[in-house]
């Protein structure tokens, strides 16, 4: 029982794991677009689908840059 227990859990945290470096590697590589999106929802709290959408495509959103 111990020894199912153990494999579950190592092969729990190999997915974690691979997930987690998946994310970061998204996000290292899009941290351009990350910072406009971070910036425009202090600026406005709020974004809709279609700026995100613009802002993750390298388009200009509601005509700003």
């Amino acid at each position: 029982m111990e020894a199912i227990a153990y494999a579950i859990d190592k092969e729990a945290r190999a997915f974690v794991e691979t997930a987690y470096n998946k994310a970061k590697e998204i996000l290292e590589t899009h941290i351009d677009k990350l910072h406009q999106v971070a910036n425009r929802l202090m600026e406005l709290e709020i974004m809709d689908g279609e700026e995100f959408r613009a802002i993750m495509e390298g388009e200009n959103s509601k005509g700003e840059s």
